[in-house]
């Protein structure tokens, strides 16, 4: 398990944000914002959980899931890649209309 940033850190980080005259942000939202970033830019959620120190797959699925459901998108569609297509039927129909 991966330790937290101690209140040290946290108040090191208050003062280098305010030092340089950046927009309020916690040091824990740079946690979040980093495995957004390496969800949506494809990284496994397995990997993302592991780096996190999150207990399991659901803590992280349940957190991050909602926060991009592109990925659950992405993720359908690249598994669809995989299943094959029968060849479409080129022939040009000229007319809906039925014969006969």
């Amino acid at each position: 398990m991966r330790a937290r940033p101690t209140g040290k850190v946290s108040a090191q980080f208050e003062r280098l944000v305010a030092r340089l005259e950046l927009l309020p942000i916690r040091f824990h939202d740079l946690r979040h914002l980093a495995a957004t970033l390496m969800l949506g830019g494809g990284a496994d959620m397995k990997v993302v959980q592991a780096l996190l120190g999150h207990s399991s797959l659901l803590v992280t699925g349940d957190i991050y899931t909602s926060v991009l459901p592109d990925v659950e998108t992405a993720a359908a569609e690249a598994a669809a890649t995989l299943v094959p297509r029968a060849p479409r039927d080129t022939a040009v129909h000229t007319s809906c209309t039925p014969t006969g």
